[in-house]
């Protein structure tokens, strides 16, 4: 599902209109952002969490040339699925292709 989709799926849920959720979820975004900017997480009850993290530096080595290369620190975003949603997805039936 794209963002169009989901605003769509949420405005005729909510019976909102077409600019509202989009206008609501850019300025979610948006906060959201501004958050992980300052280094506090945004969670939502149930669902999960994103916050961001520190990875270190690290050496690698090009396994084709045994070059090593230093990869410099950067942040990551990451998100932990909470235990309620992780719970109804576990038995969903798998796609098998």
């Amino acid at each position: 599902m794209n963002s169009r989709k989901l605003q769509e799926s949420i405005a005729d849920d909510a019976n909102l209109s077409l600019e509202k959720v989009d206008k609501i979820m850019e300025t979610m975004v948006n906060v959201m952002l501004d958050q992980l900017k300052e280094g506090t997480s945004v969670s939502f009850q149930g669902f999960g969490a994103f916050e961001v993290r520190k990875k270190e530096q690290r050496l690698s080595v090009n396994p084709l040339t045994k070059k090593r290369t230093i990869i410099p620190p950067k942040q990551v975003l990451v998100f932990r699925t909470g235990n309620t949603y992780k719970d109804k997805i576990k038995d969903l039936p798998r796609n098998e292709e």
